[in-house]
């Protein structure tokens, strides 16, 4: 999967990297991420500051204004019930995933970090990493729950 800042998404076969089909976006595509267990993916458009999620055939499930004045990272988690935005702000927002209902927001001291650049999940599950690099942090948070 591919996206463009032409407002096009294109998708690939996985295995043989063969063209499937091209998806006509709203916006200019800014960060696109892909599910790892469901087949949906999210195109997020900083021209409108707005999230969308997509079916892999390209049908539209849901679309919503980011709380945060800019998205620099999406991840979803790695069982796909919940999706994580992160970026310029104090806050990280989780939400589910098709209703896009914000369950949860990690508060940050904003002092100390202004934008989160990237997020990722190791292999347990259990541990999320945030990196902040305008001051050179990477901050690690440990999850209690199975997210």
């Amino acid at each position: 999967i591919s996206s463009s800042l032409d407002k096009s998404i294109i998708l690939f076969h996985l295995q043989s990297g063969e063209y499937i089909r091209s998806i006509y976006h709203p916006e200019p595509v800014t960060i696109l991420t892909l599910s790892n267990s469901n087949g949906l993916f999210t195109a997020y458009s900083s021209n409108n500051n707005l999230l969308y999620l997509y079916t892999i055939n390209g049908n539209l499930i849901n679309k919503a204004v980011s709380q945060l004045s800019q998205i620099n990272s999406i991840i979803f988690t790695p069982n796909s019930k919940y999706i994580i935005t992160a970026g310029i702000g104090d806050f990280i927002v989780i939400r589910e995933t098709i209703s896009f209902k914000i369950v949860y927001c990690l508060y940050f001291n904003r002092k100390i970090h202004k934008q989160i650049l990237s997020m990722d999940f190791i292999p347990d599950h259990q541990l999320s990493s945030f990196e902040n690099l305008t001051k050179g942090f990477l901050i690690t948070s440990t999850s209690s729950s199975n997210l």
